[in-house]
């Protein structure tokens, strides 16, 4: 599997691009096409937000620094903890967004075909809900993770020496 961060940075703009245009006429067709507002297309708007998030994010792996993207337990020295934590934890949380919105709409498709009456009586009313734990659930899942030593101000990294090792306890 190849890393993000060690990919061509031409290739990860052309893919990060061609993600945000297929992204967004599917959108602007989905607005403006009455006929189109139904459950299941509603949240393929929501996912296609999230996929341009991640085309996005695509684009701008290249830019952030190379201690974060490394992602190892003494990466994060140059920069603040908090922000290295968050620019590390932004890639997983928007593909586990994007995954959780199809998680939705396959059940959702499922309600449709097998469950047709249940379907009709739920369908509009727990869209919203659905497209909120689509993204409030993957997000507090990898940021509760990832940041948890933050709040309990348990930081890993203070006993990282500057050339790589454990300090010196004294």
């Amino acid at each position: 599997m190849v890393r993000v961060a060690s990919l061509h940075p031409a290739i990860l703009y052309t893919q990060g691009s061609l993600t945000i245009l297929a992204k967004l006429i599917l959108s602007v067709t989905f607005y403006t096409t009455k006929k189109l507002h139904t459950s299941s297309n509603i949240l393929l708007i929501s996912n296609s937000v999230a996929d341009s998030l991640v085309g996005l994010y695509l684009m701008c792996v290249p830019l952030f620094p190379t201690q974060i993207q490394r992602n190892s337990m003494n990466s994060c020295l140059p920069v603040r903890h908090e922000i290295c934590l968050l620019l590390s934890s932004l890639g997983p949380h928007l593909y586990s967004a994007s995954m959780a919105h199809w998680a939705a709409i396959a059940v959702e498709r499922y309600l449709r075909i097998f469950h047709t009456e249940l379907h009709k009586m739920y369908a509009r009313r727990l869209l919203l809900p659905a497209i909120l734990m689509c993204w409030l659930l993957p997000g507090l899942y990898i940021y509760g993770i990832r940041c948890l030593p933050i709040l309990v101000k348990a930081y890993p990294y203070d006993q990282v020496g500057r050339d790589g090792g454990m300090a010196q306890q004294i």
